[in-house]
């Protein structure tokens, strides 16, 4: 058995595993932060991302461009996985994250939110109250 093997599991009863890497960043040398390819991504029944294939390197500035409701959006939630907690939303393809596949079974959502954060245009950061 090796040492990685051996690790505990973490609060969620997960092993570590592809976690870790994700939580610790990128390998001295990357070429690659995200790499997506053929990504499909629908709620219910409705397509709204059709084969994306995208290369993010390290320290790029990346702007995503294009009309309202063309699913910019859409796509920066699946980097996160907070697409996750659409109902019925679904994705297909591979969102890789310093080469380690985001949506992969050992891959524990909430680490994956705490390393790829989001600010929204909007922020509403207690359901409850308002932002003057």
């Amino acid at each position: 058995m090796t040492a990685e093997s051996q690790a505990p599991a973490t609060q969620h009863g997960a092993a570590p595993l592809a976690a870790d890497a994700v939580a610790r960043g990128a390998a001295p040398g990357a070429s690659i932060t995200f790499d997506v390819q053929h990504l499909h991504v629908w709620f219910g029944a409705h397509q709204v991302l059709t084969d994306i294939c995208l290369q993010i390197p390290p320290q790029a500035v990346t702007a995503i461009i294009g009309p309202s409701g063309c699913g910019k959006s859409t796509f920066l939630r699946t980097l996160n996985r907070m697409h996750d907690l659409a109902p019925g939303a679904r994705v297909e393809g591979r969102v890789a994250l310093f080469d380690q596949d985001l949506y992969s079974p050992q891959m524990v959502a909430t680490l994956v939110r705490r390393r790829v954060g989001m600010v929204f245009q909007k922020s509403n950061p207690f359901p409850t109250m308002t932002v003057a």
